[in-house]
């Protein structure tokens, strides 16, 4: 099977032209570590981690799935363990930070 290769893949250094969206609020480490590791883009949902602070602000448990530490801890602990994960196929993956002002208290963390 012939597979697409675009300058898109150049430029991001993965095999195929996919790039997974966000999908927050919820924890999409393992999804972005496994379409990282198919050759595609996995991308990290930031949303959701400042809702430990805002218990209203999305429709989860924010504390049961993220823990207790603050947002900018939750997002460094995430990224590394992106990270460890990807180590073998490349280390290729995103962060999807939202910057509209609905987050701001999140981006400005």
């Amino acid at each position: 099977m012939k597979c697409i290769h675009t300058e898109l893949c150049d430029i991001l250094g993965i095999q195929h032209p996919i790039l997974q969206g966000g999908m927050g609020p919820y924890k999409t480490e393992a999804l972005a570590t496994a379409v990282s590791n198919a050759g595609a883009l996995g991308v990290i949902s930031s949303i959701g981690m400042a809702a430990t602070m805002i218990p209203d602000a999305a429709p989860i448990d924010a504390v049961r799935l993220f823990g207790t530490d603050p947002p900018e801890v939750i997002l460094q602990k995430s990224i590394e363990a992106v990270a460890k994960g990807t180590h073998g196929s490349g280390g290729v993956f995103g962060v999807n930070i939202p910057v509209a002002s609905e987050f701001t208290l999140a981006s400005e963390m």
